[in-house]
């Protein structure tokens, strides 16, 4: 089944597609810096809602096939198949996906964390973040990551960091309370979360990626992948098929054993993973997930059952867990709250 559904979804050319169409998205819009929407009165300029788009081109094309069997075709984007879209699903997904980044840049910039939240200004730093690097690398000095930011990624790492201050700050303003009382009480009522498996023997297939490109092209495989994995095959005769036919993707595959000391060790360096092994049963395979530069599907094939961690032992984890539910918590809120104007004639006319 696996050979069959790659020889119709012509991966290669699925992948070739992809890039391509990031390219000229806005041929017919003249200038990138109008508003197409407006959320919560802060706009999005056509050029930040291409750069978002971007974004969600793998998981559309995964959804369409997985859904309905739609290879890529001259006329996916503005076919109907049963009454979907894709181009609707890709800019009604990037929609949600703005909502959510400028609800939280609107509360940043309440709580003093940013002063900017317009994409303008975002390229100015953007180009002033790269200039300065390029200097410092004229000059010998050292520098972290990379030597120039894609304009993608640095707007992701502006992010990422802006909502680590911005959890922080929340915390000290005590929006998010995080004493002791209210972390045994969340301990007690989620006690069943924090089951100290002895030991969960696991299999895991990862991609392991480099680029912004190569994190898209391994997130379409792991969609073609998950889907047949339900039907029971195992992970290593899926990872053997699909290297024999993509030797570049490198899929990976491992056993392990998951035991108290795994489990210790995740928190701080595979927290996601650790979260994901913790709540499966003999059986049970997670989603695709993204951690630490690969992508990755585990399924737990045995699990000895074990007692409870005490309180004192997942209490820096609990701490982590906890403000992420409640800033999540906050954040979901205001993105089903937000005001959204959008401005038809410009949002019609984008094109993939």
């Amino acid at each position: 089944m696996i050979r069959q559904a790659l020889h119709l979804f012509g991966l290669p050319l699925l992948l070739l597609i992809c890039i391509m169409a990031g390219i000229g998205t806005y041929d017919k819009l003249k200038n990138p810096q109008d508003v197409v929407v407006l959320i919560n009165g802060e706009p999005v300029t056509v050029a930040e809602f291409n750069l978002l788009l971007k974004d969600n081109l793998a998981y559309t094309y995964a959804y369409f096939k997985d859904k309905y069997g739609i290879d890529d075709n001259q006329d996916f984007w503005e076919s109907t198949y049963s009454g979907e879209n894709p181009l609707s699903v890709v800019k009604e997904k990037t929609l949600e996906s703005l909502k959510k980044i400028k609800v939280q840049q609107r509360l940043a910039k309440e709580k003093g964390v940013i002063d900017e939240i317009s994409y303008s200004s975002f390229l100015t730093k953007w180009k002033e973040e790269n200039s300065r690097r390029q200097a410092a690398v004229k000059s010998n000095k050292v520098i972290y990551g990379p030597v120039q930011y894609a304009e993608k990624d640095y707007y992701h790492y502006v992010l990422s960091n802006m909502i680590t201050e911005l959890k922080a700050t929340l915390q000290s303003q005590k929006e998010i309370l995080t004493s002791d009382d209210v972390l045994k009480r969340y301990y007690e009522e989620n006690k069943l979360n924090f089951r100290a498996s002895a030991t969960k023997k696991i299999e895991e297939i990862a991609i392991a990626y480099d680029t912004d490109r190569k994190q898209h092209d391994a997130q379409i495989v792991m969609e073609m992948i998950r889907n047949p994995m339900n039907e029971g095959q195992s992970l290593k005769s899926i990872m053997d098929y699909f290297n024999e036919k993509n030797p570049s993707m490198k899929i990976s595959y491992a056993e392990q054993v998951w035991d108290k000391t795994a489990e210790r060790l995740g928190y701080r360096t595979s927290p996601m993973m650790q979260s994901i092994v913790q709540r499966l049963e003999a059986g049970q395979m997670s989603e695709v997930f993204d951690e630490n530069g690969a992508m990755h599907i585990v399924r737990c094939t045995e699990s000895i059952g074990g007692g409870y961690l005490t309180f004192d032992e997942v209490k820096n984890g609990l701490l982590e867990t906890y403000v992420n539910l409640k800033y999540d918590e906050m954040i979901d809120h205001l993105t089903r709250h937000a005001e959204v104007k959008i401005s038809d004639n410009l949002y019609n006319k984008i094109k993939v």
